[in-house]
């Protein structure tokens, strides 16, 4: 293994989520290079500290700066592209190290408006402020799923859509990530994710409508029986062609023409 392949597998190595084969290489290479263990012994203090370290309030003026810090940065990125804000590239956020600055950033933000609403519902800030930082912090939030779903990791990437759940009103691009995650990513375990991400926005019809079409091209039996199951609560009938095409399949499994096979009597 390579500096730059342990680096990019260092904070799943880390979170113990590597296979064996690739945790033996990780671990052969550090026993070999220097830098790459004082990297891992870095990391762990951070972590180590982040851990064990009493959450702090902050006062009402880190509060304002931090608000105007978020404010000022929107501001960039909207006069750099004034209709959309731009996707960042990889070259930004490849190092893990911004990765956990942009984590402690989202952690941080969170905290100044659970700081903000608190204490009998009177705000410390006027309305429009708090309206204007939460957006901001939505906005965060996008730029890290979307910059995370290109990431090599699997767990990098099923976090990614992790951050998808918590945007309230998801707009039209970060259900198309979703989308084209459940339907083209390589690890079933995420395009897992991204089903029950999508779960949770299927209320709305566009959703319900992507994931029909995306039930029409799914062959892996556990996202078939997922969507299935979706599609059978909220008893979208359009569902119905594509789930008595699964029951004629003879190479289909059993339990996902079972699956099929209810979900068709509930809608009917």
């Amino acid at each position: 293994m390579k500096c730059e392949e342990v680096e990019s597998a260092m904070m799943d190595y880390l979170d113990k989520v590597l296979d064996d084969v690739h945790r033996d290489q990780v671990e052969q290479h550090l026993l070999t290079c220097e830098r790459c263990m004082d990297e891992v012994r870095d990391f762990q203090d951070i972590l180590k500290s982040m851990s064990s370290a009493e959450m702090e309030e902050p006062d009402q003026t880190l509060r304002i700066n931090f608000y105007h810090m978020l404010k000022s940065e929107i501001s960039k990125q909207k006069a750099n592209s004034p209709v959309s804000l731009p996707k960042p590239t990889i070259s930004v956020w490849s190092s893990p190290w911004a990765k956990i600055a942009a984590g402690v950033a989202i952690l941080v933000a969170g905290t100044f408006i659970g700081r903000i609403i608190q204490t009998d519902g009177k705000s410390d800030g006027s309305p429009t402020q708090l309206t204007e930082l939460k957006s901001e912090v939505t906005e965060m939030k996008k730029i890290l799923m979307f910059t995370m779903l290109d990431e090599e990791s699997p767990s990098q990437r099923i976090k990614a859509v992790n951050y998808a759940e918590e945007i309230l009103n998801p707009d039209q691009k970060v259900i198309e990530a979703l989308v084209n995650t459940l339907n083209k990513d390589k690890n079933v375990n995420v395009r897992l994710a991204a089903a029950y991400s999508l779960a949770k926005f299927s209320n709305s019809q566009l959703v319900r409508d992507s994931l029909v079409k995306s039930l029409e091209n799914q062959n892996d039996p556990i996202i078939q029986i997922v969507l299935m199951n979706i599609l059978t609560d909220k008893k979208e009938v359009k569902a119905l062609g594509p789930m008595r095409k699964i029951m004629s399949e003879k190479n289909a499994m059993k339990e996902v023409k079972e699956t099929a096979r209810k979900g068709i009597e509930v809608m009917l």
